[in-house]
């Protein structure tokens, strides 16, 4: 069964390099590959899933959301006392981006653009005023390539070099508050994902 799978997608991505793509009029929903759920807002790599829109054959533009909820609970147990302890974290990302196509061979289109970030992470440690809010804006330029493997399925991957900005807000309780800022300039990883076209 594997085997048979295997041929056929083969086949439909040589029917597809065999022919010129369409991408005039055409929406993609689009998943990152390293994880439908993005775990921090730190926007030089991808967030989420997204939706592509293409208003002719040579511009697109898109968004993306990232979100992740996340709570964890243990229990600790010393000399017949015990602690019950509960953290949270949560993260929510959007980004919206334009992207130029540089040069298409069929099938396959490479890509430039460019993209800005929002990013919003709260942490709430249990059993103390340590509560921590961070805001994150990036500004990034994208290069990009798309592979069609068949009409309505494509992988590609991106990469991206940006500038983010974040602040950070930390309550430690009764006039012990914390604030802290960092901009760095650089890349993220390179990002895979998958496209579903409509």
């Amino acid at each position: 069964m594997r085997t048979f799978l295997a041929a056929a997608l083969m086949l439909a991505a040589s029917s597809a390099a065999a022919q010129n793509v369409r991408l005039a009029d055409r929406t993609a929903l689009m998943f990152n590959l390293g994880g439908i759920f993005s775990s921090t807002p730190t926007a030089l790599d991808g967030v989420g899933v997204g939706g592509r829109y293409f208003m002719n054959d040579s511009m697109a533009v898109r968004a993306g959301l990232g979100l992740s909820l996340a709570s964890e609970k243990s229990e600790t147990s010393q000399s017949g006392f015990s602690q019950d302890s509960n953290d949270s974290s949560n993260t929510i990302a959007i980004e919206g981006a334009v992207e130029f196509v540089l040069m298409r061979a069929k099938a396959a289109y490479l890509y430039t653009g460019g993209l800005l970030q929002l990013g919003y992470n709260s942490t709430d440690p249990d059993g103390g005023n340590n509560n921590t809010d961070g805001f994150s804006t990036t500004l990034a330029g994208l290069l990009g390539a798309n592979y069609f493997l068949m009409e309505g399925l494509s992988v590609g991957a991106e990469y991206r070099l940006g500038l983010n900005y974040t602040s950070a807000h930390q309550d430690r309780g009764p006039d012990a508050d914390a604030d802290q800022t960092s901009t760095v300039l650089g890349v993220g990883t390179v990002g895979f994902h998958l496209g579903f076209w409509f």
